[in-house]
């Protein structure tokens, strides 16, 4: 588990400060290890869950390398202390932002979260570490310039190409193999081997860059004190202005890596998760990374699988946190030989396993053309990581939230039926009975209210028939309450409207809330209310307190068939 964890680091590291270019990989690699060490302590001390490793992971590195990004653009002059100290600070904001998520409960409104927004959201992170870690692959650098092929070209390694095909090669074949290990540690491993090789044939320049010699404790500790030394409160003040966005984008990635992954590790070791102690911990774990220039925290979904799997002991995160420490002064000296295409190789592979097996199950289905409903989600899952990877998490989340909801309303309005059929029993021009059933909203609102109304057209009573009717919103209500006021008050009886929010909505419209308007039981209560009125109109009951008649509001002697 340590060295799965620490070969881990390496690629979170390297994909955490991609936009700094080569020369800043340590100082990622670096603040990866410190941070899986912080994590492991702090929230492998206080939770002591069974299976849950908590560690920086690639979805919180994509959105920590975005804020890398947007300070670069933001001050491009910026010294690597004044950008480490901005990324600093919103790391303790974000575990702030964490402490105050597992005080309100907010982990359990991600149970409302659509499965497509969801899946999508992942899926563009997905995207986002695929193209992060193109230049690395292609040994051209931090940043390339897709539009400008011919200068692309010329910045293209094809040996570094080679180096992180072979490390992705071998991450994906390693699994077919049943052998011992972890399918990063094997990519890592045959990247840096084809690189070795290739230095013997080919220049150092044409091969891509290294991490270089790494010293942890040097390195930790200039990062420190460079980055504290020189930081004025105004400075302070104004990035916590600048970064809260991206503060905010954190923590709520840590809330759903929480989420999902408690679930995963309760479907394999039983029982419940806390989650909100796990936030507690890691928004603690978060503000002494941030403090000690450390990656932001959150639970790692594959090392937790992995350990629950294998039977791990609540301890497995301080253990995990030691042996790392061990294990990267043990192996300093051989991360100087360790090169980034291979890092950059296993992380484009990582990336296509973010899509998860519920989007490629519904991309198979959607392939045939022929499955509408798997082909629709797999559009908003397309969309939601589109938005995410062209804009951000709030823009991916609001596409994906208006799209269910369209779709969410044209399939009620299909699932929800609306008819009217004659009843000739009544004279003198008899009645007419409009059925509705399923959910009565805004989709479906004009529907009902043109049935009441072609209804009234040939008949002297409209039933509106509401027992098989779920629910009505505020739209369908109104437009209800504006067609009985162009009929007719006392041609238009409601049936079968049910206790709650049904009940709640037509009253509060005004639609039971005369008694010239009571309402039904059922349609035959209803029928011979309306035969009765027009027969023996001195012999009706009056309406009780609630305006609802029932089987005995009807004397005996004014039936329907009696009529």
């Amino acid at each position: 588990m340590a060295l799965i964890n620490l070969s881990w680091m390496l690629s979170v590291g390297a994909l955490a400060v991609a936009p700094l270019g080569p020369d800043a990989v340590r100082h990622g690699v670096v603040a990866a290890l410190v941070g899986s060490v912080i994590a492991g302590c702090v929230v492998g001390a206080l939770v002591r869950r069974r299976g849950e490793v908590s560690c920086p992971s690639s979805s919180i590195a994509v959105i920590y390398a975005s804020l890398v990004a947007a300070l670069l653009a933001r001050e491009p002059a910026a010294g690597f202390a004044q950008v480490w100290a901005s990324l600093s600070l919103s790391v303790v904001l974000a575990g702030v932002m964490l402490l105050a998520a597992s005080r309100t409960g907010v982990s359990r409104l991600l149970q409302y979260l659509p499965r497509p927004v969801a899946s999508g959201f992942v899926a563009g992170i997905g995207a986002l570490v695929v193209l992060s870690q193109v230049p690395a692959v292609l040994g051209a650098g931090s940043r390339v310039n897709f539009a400008a092929w011919g200068t692309l070209i010329e910045q293209v390694r094809p040996a570094s190409v080679v180096v992180g095909l072979a490390a992705a090669a071998a991450a994906w074949a390693y699994p077919r193999t049943r052998l011992p290990g972890h399918p990063l540690l094997a990519g890592i491993a045959t990247g840096s081997v084809a690189h070795l090789l290739l230095q013997q044939w080919l220049p150092r320049s044409a091969l891509g860059p290294t991490l270089e010699a790494v010293s942890l404790l040097a390195t930790a500790e200039g990062a420190v004190r460079s980055t504290w030394a020189d930081l004025t409160w105004a400075h302070a003040l104004d990035t916590l202005v600048f970064v809260l966005p991206f503060s905010a984008l954190l923590a709520f990635q840590a809330v759903m890596n929480a989420a999902v992954t408690a679930a995963s590790v309760a479907a394999l070791v039983g029982g419940r998760s806390d989650i909100e102690a796990t936030l507690r911990a890691q928004g603690l774990a978060n503000m002494l990374a941030g403090a000690a220039c450390a990656l932001p925290i959150s639970t790692n979904a594959p090392l937790s699988v992995l350990a629950a799997r294998n039977g791990a002991s609540p301890m497995v995160g301080v253990a995990s946190a030691v042996l790392v420490l061990v294990g990267a002064f043990a192996i300093a000296p051989v991360l100087a030989h360790v090169p980034l295409a291979a890092l950059a190789g296993v992380l484009v592979l990582s990336g296509f396993a973010m899509v998860d097996p519920w989007t490629r199950v519904l991309a198979r289905r959607a392939r045939a053309l022929k499955h509408r409903p798997a082909l629709v989600e797999l559009l908003v899952v397309a969309s939601v990581a589109a938005a995410f990877c062209v804009g951000s998490v709030p823009l991916g989340i609001a596409v994906g939230l208006v799209l269910v909801l369209g779709i969410l309303a044209v399939r009620l309005a299909k699932a929800s039926q609306v008819a009217c059929e004659p009843d000739l029993l009544l004279a003198p021009r008899g009645a007419a009975c409009v059925h509705a059933q399923g959910v009565l909203f805004f989709a479906n609102a004009e529907k009902i209210a043109s049935a009441v109304t072609q209804a009234a057209a040939s008949a002297s009573t409209v039933v509106v028939d509401l027992r098989a009717v779920l629910l009505v919103d505020s739209t369908a209500a109104l437009a209800l309450q504006r067609v009985v006021g162009q009929v007719g008050a006392d041609r238009v009886l409601l049936v079968g409207v049910r206790r709650g929010t049904v009940e709640n909505e037509l009253a509060q419209a005004g639609l039971l809330a005369s008694e010239q308007r009571p309402w039904f039981d059922s349609r035959e209560h209803a029928l011979a209310w309306a035969g009765a009125r027009c027969v023996l109109p001195h012999v009706l009951p009056e309406a009780s307190n609630d305006h609802r008649l029932g089987p005995d509001s009807v004397p005996s002697g004014v039936r329907p068939h009696a009529i």
